[in-house]
Order: C-alpha cells, then structure tokens, then sequence
C-alpha cells in the first residue's frame, strides 16, 4: 500500500541481562511468535519486505540466552527485568512490558515466571 522498504536489525546480545531481545525469548516460545508472522507476511510480502522476513528468519537460527549463558541465562533475566521494572517505576508508567506481553499467553507467562 505504501511501497516502503522495510529495514531490520536484530538488537545483539552482550550479557544475558538484555532481555528486550527477541533472543532472550525461550527457542519455543520465539519460534511460535516468528511463525505466526512469517505465516501471515509472506504471502502478503513484496521485494520491499524481503528483508524484513529475510531477518525474521536468520533470528530462528541464531542461539538464544539460554543456550548461549546455559549456567546464568535465569539470573540475567532476573536482573533484567529487574531493570525493567524499576524504569517503568521511575517514569510511573501506566502502559508496562507486562500489558505489552499479555497480548501473547506464551510470552507473558515466560515474562511471569521470571
């Protein structure tokens, strides 16, 4: 509709604290989320958003904070969303990471469990 060129980027991870990366995500639960776009994109894609699903599926392979931080992945996401919380405090928000992610049961409960 708008003949836009769509650019990704995927955020890197450093430490296993960073968990606003789609690679902090649980394998299955980043799987499920990636599948249901790529299910809806694709056919709707043109060579404007190949890009865009080029990266959505290179992220499917890449290794997540779990497999990369295997022995501290569950403290870094305790740290990080520790972070996470206090931001939201300070800045008194009333919209939160927890309303954003309860639109996805998956994703939500993997952000409760933390």
């Amino acid at each position: 509709k708008y003949k836009l060129i769509l650019y990704t980027k995927v955020v890197f991870t450093f430490s296993n604290d960073l968990i606003l990366s789609p690679i902090s995500v649980p394998r299955k639960i980043l799987h499920n989320i990636i599948n249901d776009v790529l299910e809806y994109a694709k056919p709707r894609a043109t060579w404007r958003q190949q890009n865009f699903i080029n990266t959505l599926e290179a992220l499917k392979t890449r290794p997540t904070t779990q497999e990369e931080y295997h022995n501290s992945f569950h403290t870094g996401w305790e740290e990080g969303k520790k972070r996470i919380k206090k931001l939201e405090n300070f800045r008194k928000d009333s919209y939160t990471l927890d309303n954003i992610l309860e639109q996805h049961k998956g994703l939500s409960a993997w952000y409760q469990s933390i």
